[in-house]
C-alpha cells in the first residue's frame, strides 16, 4: 500500500527504514529543507519554526510553550487520538523536563498521519505508533483544532 514518489531519494528512505523501524512510509511530496516538522503541523511552509516556540528564549521549548505555541496557532490539547490533528513527539526527563524531536498533522480526507521528517519530504503513515523505538520518541502531545 505505500510507496515512493519516483523523485524521492533512496538514501533517505533507508534511513528512514533504518532509524524508524516501524514506519511504514509514503512520500506524497519531495525533499525540501524550506520548513520542518513544526512548520507542517501548523501549515507554514516557508521556514523553520522551532525558535517561535521557545518564547522565553532559554534555548530550551518547554511543555508549557508548546502548549501556548499550539495555542496562539488555533490548536488546543486533547488527551483523545480520534480528535487530534496534531501530535508531537519527544522524551521526557526524570525531571520532568521534555525534549521534543518531531510533530505530525493528520490529513483531513483520509486520517492518516502527515509527517515532514527533517529535511525530507512530506510522507504519509498509518498511526501515532510508528515512531516507537526511534529517534524521534514517544507521543508526547496531541492537539485538535480550538
Amino acid at each position: 500500500m505505500f510507496g515512493a514518489l519516483k523523485n524521492s531519494r533512496p538514501r533517505l528512505l533507508k534511513t528512514y527504514r533504518n532509524k524508524f523501524p516501524s514506519l511504514r512510509v509514503e512520500v506524497v511530496e519531495r525533499f525540501t529543507n524550506a520548513f520542518n516538522c513544526i512548520a507542517w503541523t501548523i501549515g507554514v511552509r516557508d521556514r523553520w519554526v522551532w525558535n517561535e516556540v521557545d518564547m522565553n528564549a532559554d534555548g530550551e521549548a518547554s511543555y508549557g510553550e508548546f502548549i501556548a505555541f499550539y495555542r496562539k496557532h488555533g490548536f488546543v490539547p486533547t488527551p483523545y487520538e480520534s480528535e487530534a490533528v496534531v501530535a508531537i513527539f519527544g522524551f521526557r526527563s526524570i525531571t520532568g523536563k521534555i525534549s521534543i524531536k518531531h510533530g505530525a498533522r493528520r490529513e483531513k480526507l483520509t486520517g492518516f498521519w502527515l509527517s515532514k521528517m527533517g529535511q525530507g519530504g512530506i510522507i504519509r503513515h498509518e498511526g501515532l505508533d510508528v515512531f516507537a523505538d526511534s529517534p524521534y520518541g514517544d507521543l508526547i502531545l496531541m492537539f485538535k483544532e480550538a
